[in-house]
């Protein structure tokens, strides 16, 4: 649920829901339009939140805010 934004970039189905799990696989396979923009939905979020930049400047802001001003 962290990376998948439900109905964008893919579907999220409770734990232990098979019968919402089918009925999500079964409108997938029925729609390759679906499914191509939900794969570009999901290819934009992780090249924008999770490119090797941003893991960085995250890092960076993190032991920032750990460290705080020590100049």
């Amino acid at each position: 649920s962290e990376v998948v934004e439900d109905g964008v970039s893919g579907f999220l189905v409770p734990p232990k829901d098979p019968t919402q799990l089918a009925a999500r696989l079964t409108q997938l396979l029925s729609c390759p339009d679906l499914v191509r923009r939900m794969g570009e939905a999901g290819r934009r979020r992780i090249e924008a939140d999770y490119s090797l930049d941003r893991s960085v400047q995250e890092t960076e802001r993190a032991f920032e805010e750990i460290m705080g001003d020590r100049s």
